[in-house]
């Protein structure tokens, strides 16, 4: 899989597990495929895939991990049919309204009762330690990073990183145009010639 959304972290301090250290530690926190009634779940997996049970891959100063997300999702539209459905049911048989405080209670007791029919999908973010840069490179949307590095921490106790660059991609062009030199490296890496 390629790098296409990037988030950059930067370590504070050195990195120091090894990868047969971070193995360790993220096999305490692999992936659990959802239970019947489990809305969602989250760990690490294999770094390369089916071609291997390693949760770590370190090659030429790089530690590779990988994550999957499996979420299940009811259609909104089901949830209220059948709340619908329940809340007639109730009204023609009691005679009386249901209020909002017991159409809660009874949406959360369908949902409960849909959630082991209900479907699932899953997401995978990848993400690498450049051990030479010191950087925390993850592939997802901001919010696949947050929760990357989150079990990351978890896993680890601790995770010390930073954003290295805060200015905006426009304030960084328009100072280039401005002065004519180019921006300076990103967080510290090489600039490239």
């Amino acid at each position: 899989m390629w790098f296409k959304n990037l988030n950059v972290y930067r370590f504070n301090e050195p990195f120091t597990p090894t990868g047969e250290m971070l193995e360790a530690k993220l096999q305490e926190a692999t992936f659990h495929r959802c239970g019947a009634h489990d809305m969602s779940s989250y760990g690490f997996i294999s770094a390369l895939g089916a071609k291997t049970k390693a949760l770590v891959h370190q090659n030429n100063g790089c530690i590779l991990i990988r994550t999957r997300k499996e979420e299940k999702f009811l259609p909104a539209e089901v949830i209220k049919e059948k709340l619908a459905e329940k809340i007639e049911q109730i009204e023609e048989e009691q005679d009386r309204q249901v209020f909002a405080k017991e159409k809660k209670a009874l949406k959360d007791d369908i949902i409960r009762e849909l959630l082991p029919q209900a479907f699932t999908r899953s997401k995978y973010t990848q993400a690498y330690i450049d051990l030479v840069t010191g950087l925390l490179i993850v592939n997802g949307s901001a919010k696949q990073a947050e929760e990357l590095t989150s079990k990351l921490r978890e896993a680890l106790g601790s995770l010390p990183i930073s954003i290295p660059y805060n200015r905006m991609p426009c304030d960084v062009m328009h100072g280039w145009l401005d002065t004519g030199e180019p921006p300076g490296p990103l967080g510290g890496c090489p600039r490239i010639a």
